[in-house]
């Protein structure tokens, strides 16, 4: 029961690294954009595009992974 939890622990801290980095990034790159000159609609199109890549790239990997699998 212990190496369970302890699995679930490290899998939410990793998890919670990851989030943590995503939202330092999206707000380091809108504040670049606008230091350097950037206006507030560029800096929307550059937040909008990586969420749209990312769920772009979620239903385009669906089909490569369904076939070769993944490791758990």
């Amino acid at each position: 029961m212990n190496d369970q939890l302890l699995s679930l622990r490290a899998l939410f801290v990793s998890v919670g690294g990851i989030h943590i980095a995503t939202a330092a990034l999206g707000t380091l790159v809108a504040l670049d954009i606008a230091q350097t000159g950037g206006s507030q609609e560029t800096v929307s199109l550059v937040a909008a595009s990586y969420s749209l890549g990312f769920l772009l790239g979620c239903f385009l990997i669906a089909q490569p992974l369904s076939s070769i699998g993944h490791i758990r």
